[in-house]
């Protein structure tokens, strides 16, 4: 599961805008899914990273 947030309300910096998420936020692991060439293969909803957090500052000029 992904949580994410992000605020753009700054009133001295017009146009800023900042956003953070977090993946994998529960640490589940993936399920097993053996592939043919005897690894693991992961679905697109599944990743081998784990959890971890991102964050984006965006700066609009006008």
């Amino acid at each position: 599961m992904t949580l994410g947030a992000s605020y753009s309300g700054f009133e001295s910096v017009k146009g800023l805008r900042v956003s953070f998420a977090l993946q994998n936020a529960f640490s589940r692991t993936p399920p097993f899914a053996p592939s043919p060439s005897g690894g693991l293969a992961y679905s697109s909803l599944h990743n081998a990273l784990g959890r971890y957090a991102q964050l984006t500052v965006d700066y609009r000029f006008k």
